[in-house]
């Protein structure tokens, strides 16, 4: 099998304790996010980008692999310190704690558009529209704050 040069994994770099797993899309290479990966290493995170099994290679390499190949390479990606999977453990906590509160929400929203196609709101009973309302809010404050500790925050 013969890679073509611009689909090459490219390896950790960087000096930082957080790592960086970039994942190329369905039609791309590691290439298209070399300049992504090279600022993020200069800005001290450790960095890897895995080529995806298939990618860079033939169209009949690519029909023979599924997502539990590019799964197992993203994982083989983060080849990252020991000391970087606190940030995942804390990162996959908190997004799926989040990601629960966002399917209770949508619940609850559900619950809410049921009664009120059977009329069961008028002006002096609104208050289980108000608390979906407001519980809704609070999911988008929760994400407000928790994207920049995830994301940004160095």
């Amino acid at each position: 099998m013969q890679v073509h040069e611009f689909a090459e994994p490219i390896l950790p770099e960087g000096p930082g304790a957080v790592g960086v797993v970039f994942l190329h899309g369905f039609t791309a290479t590691p290439w298209t996010l070399r300049d992504w990966a090279e600022r993020t290493a200069a800005a001290g995170y450790r960095v890897s980008v895995p080529r995806l099994p298939g990618h860079g290679t033939t169209w009949r390499e690519l029909e023979v692999t599924d997502g539990r190949d590019w799964y197992a390479a993203a994982e083989h990606g983060y080849m990252l310190p020991k000391y970087s999977r606190v940030f995942f453990g804390v990162y996959f906590t908190m997004t799926g704690l989040h990601g629960v509160h966002v399917l209770v929400g949508i619940g609850v929203l559900s619950w809410i558009f049921i009664r009120a196609r059977r009329r069961e709101f008028n002006s002096e009973n609104y208050v289980a529209v108000e608390n979906a309302g407001l519980y809704w809010h609070i999911v988008d404050l929760v994400w407000i704050f928790l994207f920049p500790l995830l994301y940004l925050v160095k």
